[in-house]
């Protein structure tokens, strides 16, 4: 997200050159774009009417960052919001959690609500374009940063704080219950060693907790665009649609010393009927390094012979890597994904925590919380897990091995972005 100040400017006269993808036919996941999707009143699709004002911000992007800071800035300045896809209101495949997972999976180069590419490392990654960012798209866990994280980062303790409860009135929901899946992970943590078990808490501790979604209860997801309702609505514009084109920048070092998270994990497959369930647990490891999260899925098989296959993810995520990459541009076509690679595990301790984080999955899978998803085996009376995709390696310290595991769960991953 870039923010611009711009005193007493027409918009039509800004150093942003304002290209607007005014499509004639919009896919399905986008046809909130009309007015009946649009839940504020300032929110457009005609340019004309949003550069026929003065503004004294611009905010480029209407994502997770971009809503509540147009929000926040609207209450004292006029705000312009530009967002280069549509209206997340009144999509079903967006706002229910039985579709979880099909913006990700439907998508094209220039008007799909995800916009996928491959970074040089060869791992996929997803890119939001539609109002909300990727709160329209993730999987909805919501917790609260460190304490030491806000104090490094030099933030205001009470200014966060009031943050925190602004944001958690309106997108934050505590789960009624537990799924199925979600509490045999719960159970099976603390039985690895994940400790202490902390029960329900939206802050940042280490051990087992409990956190909050951004799905509420009815199964209905909230986004970073309902900050939006916080927003002075005469002093705030919110153009859909609208790419763009050209940003000019005071320093030459844009695009370098970019990082991800690495993820590495596996996917059982279930032998009991299991509900979708989106990330409701997570494992929190000492020194706040590592995050060992889970979620299940139902999935259809070919239609051929349709059955369900309920399965469920189970995932370590580093949480400050130390490698940097580098972003580059393709072309000058806004609408293009960039070159990106990460140089993941390039720093030799985020390959000494990512093993770490792994050979404790192993040891969360010997627990008895997890007996139950083993299957029998054909020949013996052992029970083995049926994984879909790369296995944990038979040594978890292998080095070779868990870049293996890492690059192919990635690649499976439906929501990284």
């Amino acid at each position: 997200m870039t923010m611009i100040r711009v005193l007493n400017i027409r918009a039509g006269l800004l150093l942003l050159l304002i290209t607007l993808m005014m499509l004639s036919s919009l896919s399905s996941s986008q046809e909130a774009t009309t007015p009946s999707g649009f839940r504020f009143v300032f929110m457009t699709v005609d340019a004309e009417k949003a550069c026929a004002r003065k503004y004294d911000y611009i905010v480029v992007g209407g994502g997770t960052a971009g809503c509540p800071l147009a929000a926040t800035l609207s209450t004292k300045y006029s705000v312009l919001l530009l967002e280069r896809g549509g209206s997340p209101y009144g999509v079903p495949d967006i706002e229910n959690a039985d579709a979880f997972g099909k913006s990700l999976n439907e998508t094209d180069k220039y008007t799909s609500v995800a916009q996928t590419f491959i970074s040089e490392d060869g791992v996929s990654n997803a890119r939001a374009r539609i109002l909300g960012g990727g709160t329209a798209l993730n999987a909805g866990f919501y917790s609260r940063a460190s304490s030491e994280y806000v104090s490094n980062m030099e933030r205001e303790e009470g200014l966060v704080e009031e943050s925190y409860e602004w944001v958690e009135k309106q997108n934050a929901f505590r789960p009624d219950q537990l799924s199925r899946w979600s509490s045999v992970f719960r159970n099976g943590l603390p039985e690895a060693g994940v400790l202490p078990d902390n029960g329900y808490t939206l802050d940042h501790v280490e051990g087992t907790k409990i956190s909050a979604s951004t799905f509420d209860n009815n199964g209905k997801r909230h986004t970073a665009a309902d900050l939006l309702e916080t927003a002075n609505p005469d002093n705030i514009v919110v153009l859909l649609n609208a790419t763009v084109s050209r940003i000019l920048f005071n320093s030459q070092s844009e695009g370098q010393g970019i990082q991800d998270n690495p993820s590495a994990g596996v996917i059982l497959q279930s032998p009991i009927p299991l509900e979708f369930s989106s990330i409701q647990v997570v494992g929190i490891l000492k020194g706040s390094e590592n995050y060992i999260e889970s979620n299940s899925m139902v999935n259809i098989t070919v239609p051929s012979h349709p059955m369900n296959v309920y399965t469920g993810d189970i995932f370590e995520k580093l949480a400050f890597p130390l490698s940097r990459g580098q972003l580059r541009l393709h072309s000058m076509d806004p609408r293009d994904n960039p070159s990106v690679r990460y140089n993941y595990y390039s720093h030799p301790l985020d390959l000494q925590r990512c093993v770490h984080a792994v050979s404790l999955i192993a040891k969360l899978l010997k627990t008895r919380s997890f007996e139950r998803f083993a299957y029998a085996a054909a020949n013996d009376s052992s029970r083995e897990f049926h994984f879909i995709g790369q296995s944990l390696p038979d040594n978890p310290f292998d080095d070779a091995a868990l870049l293996q595991c890492d690059a192919e769960h990635n690649l499976a991953l439906p929501w990284r972005m």
